[in-house]
């Protein structure tokens, strides 16, 4: 067998996104449906956050909050 599963991931985890920032990028898209680019810019404007666009859109996808509907509204 391949032997156990628990060895093959880190224990930790240094350079993770904190988990405030998580919650600022969930609450602007959950109450203002901004995109990842415009979280990202946001977030750096108002916040002097520096985080990527690709950053904020693996979180907002693991969070199960996928692509914006071409036809929604602002």
């Amino acid at each position: 067998m391949l032997g156990s599963v628990s060895g093959r991931t880190p224990r930790t985890t240094p350079r993770a996104t904190a988990p405030e920032v998580v919650s600022k990028i969930r609450y602007l898209r959950e109450h203002y449906h901004f995109g990842a680019g415009r979280i990202a810019a946001y977030l750096a404007r108002f916040h002097r956050i520096r985080i990527a666009t690709s950053s904020v859109h693996r979180i907002l996808t693991r969070h199960g909050m996928h692509r914006l509907p071409a036809n929604q509204k602002h």
